[in-house]
């Protein structure tokens, strides 16, 4: 079996870190994939694997020019794909117009709440609609985007190491990552605070923020005043190799504000080992205060420097919590778990009998 994938200007900006396990594991599924991706888009997340690829024009895509609806269908039909995958809602309206243009069945991926309005009602080409959360799933289904029976749950899925990954070395300082998109000045603020508190206190802490934002001259300028140029380091957005190498080295994660998308960071950083420490979140059904991670109200420095402080006081309990992460992740969030969701939508799709439907010549 052949498909698709469609990807946007961001789609592998923002979730490039789990499309890899997905094409490797896909591999195994006797799936191939052909990428097509808009030209001049950040290619630092692909798949590291065998896969065919194909660019086009990102300005020609969003007006939809006959042209390069054309080029694309006739490098579909060449490929011998047997279906397509939008694989996020910023891909899944051209999606849409090479479903109709070249006779294919396709399905959409979503990682976030408000996609709907992208997506609008989707036509009958689209035969799957994969919410990547239970309330981005329940979002789908009340605004209608497709039959309730084809919005489906597929969680992200990666991979994890065995055991706990903090405090594994006690000549040295702990280590607190805090990362994202720095555009919310008050989120970041607390984290600054939260880590003053914690250098107050006479923690052996050292401090790093990774990201790039709006507001990040503001925050250095906080950190700046704040007296935390010493312990506290600003590291670039990282590509999800050097990520993932970062995670695993640190020993707590803080996520310092939720957005309307999946925090896959926070994912991975659990998948890593690490206790994490998030933002309360309406999309992540993964982030369980207690259980998968504690949680505080973004930009609440006191309540932040609580939880923060309960595990550093209590390294057993963080520990505890970042092995309970594991296995809530190896029991829904596993790479083949996902793999095996995946390819189990495209050979119903592939399969199933649909009524005829004409493509466009």
């Amino acid at each position: 079996m052949r498909v698709g994938w469609v990807a946007g200007k961001e789609t592998f900006t923002q979730i490039g870190r789990i499309l890899e396990p997905l094409a490797v594991g896909l591999i195994d599924e006797l799936v191939g994939a052909t990428i097509f991706l808009p030209e001049r888009c950040d290619q630092h997340e692909l798949p590291n694997v065998p896969i065919g690829m194909f660019s086009y024009s990102w300005l020609q895509w969003r007006v939809f020019r006959t042209k390069t609806l054309s080029v694309l269908g006739e490098e579909i039909q060449n490929a011998q794909l047997n279906l397509l995958h939008a694989l996020d809602s910023g891909a899944a309206a051209l999606t849409g117009q090479l479903a109709q243009a070249t006779g294919l069945p396709y399905v959409v991926s979503c990682y976030g709440l408000g996609d709907s309005r992208a997506l609008g009602v989707l036509d009958e080409r689209c035969q799957a609609v994969l919410a990547a959360s239970e309330p981005i799933q329940r979002e789908l289904t009340g605004a209608r985007v497709a039959a309730p029976n084809k919005i489906l749950l597929v969680r992200p899925g990666v991979y994890q190491v065995n055991h706990a990954t903090c405090y594994t070395d006690d000549r040295k300082s702990i280590t607190i990552v805090a990362g994202g998109t720095m555009d919310d000045f008050d989120a970041y603020q607390a984290v600054l605070r939260a880590f003053s508190e914690v250098r107050a206190r006479n923690y052996d802490c050292v401090f790093f923020l990774i990201g790039n934002g709006k507001a990040e001259a503001k925050i250095r300028e906080a950190a700046k005043e704040m007296n935390l140029r010493s312990p506290l380091t600003f590291v670039d957005r990282q590509e999800a190799r050097q990520l993932q190498g970062i995670l695993k080295s640190a020993d707590i994660y803080i996520s310092p504000r939720s957005t309307q998308r999946v925090d896959l960071v926070s994912l991975l950083a659990m998948a890593a080992g690490d206790p994490v420490v998030a933002a309360k979140s309406a999309v992540d059904d993964f982030l369980i205060d207690g259980k998968t991670a504690l949680t505080f109200n973004a930009g609440n420095a006191a309540e932040l420097t609580v939880k923060l402080v309960s595990i550093l006081e209590d390294r057993q309990a963080g520990t505890v919590l970042a092995d309970s992460a594991l296995e809530y992740l190896r029991e829904r969030h596993g790479a083949a778990q996902m793999v095996s969701a995946v390819a189990a939508i495209y050979r119903g799709t592939v399969e199933a009998p649909r009524p005829e439907l004409s493509a466009t010549k």
